[in-house]
């Protein structure tokens, strides 16, 4: 168990907070937080963890019980999958998890929610996402060294899961 690991467990997020600005923190580190997190039903812990880079998607060689999104839609975290679909997750895993819900009132709205994100991803957004991925491990301390304005910089944040 790792700091952050343990943060979340014992819901402390400040210790969290601290952790997550480290920037030696691995990509492995990451998705065990976002597993954890999710299975802690933290959708703060979650969204923060997603603007850090914690990978949501799926290798097919990991058993899909260890997959954040199966297990947000098994415990019906309505709030935490749709932090997973505005950041990009997969939409043929959403649709495929969508109707294996349970949950029958929330079902409209994350319908609505994956018809949404099922549009085309526009080009801002995919640059967006290559951006995070180029800039890696040490996306917030890197980020802060590119000469670009703030409304971009907020946007590479996805400040919009703030909203949320």
């Amino acid at each position: 168990m790792t700091s952050l690991t343990d943060a979340i467990t014992k819901q402390n997020q400040r210790i969290f907070d601290i952790c997550l600005s480290s920037s030696n923190l691995s990509e492995n580190e990451l998705d065990d937080a976002l597993i954890l997190a999710v299975k802690q039903k933290s959708t703060e812990c979650v969204g923060k963890l997603l603007k850090a880079g914690a990978d949501k998607r799926c290798p097919k060689q990991q058993p899909p019980e260890t997959c954040p999104v199966k297990l947000a839609f098994d415990k019906c975290l309505c709030d935490i999958i749709k932090l997973f679909i505005i950041s990009g997750y997969d939409n043929s895993h959403v649709k495929l998890y969508l109707s294996q819900y349970r949950d029958m009132e929330g079902y409209a709205e994350l319908s609505r929610w994956q018809y949404h994100s099922h549009d085309v991803m526009s080009l801002r957004s995919m640059c967006r996402l290559w951006i995070r991925h180029y800039l890696g491990n040490m996306f917030y301390h890197n980020l802060l060294t590119l000469p670009v304005p703030d409304r971009i910089r907020q946007y590479l944040l996805m400040k919009e899961l703030d909203e949320v």
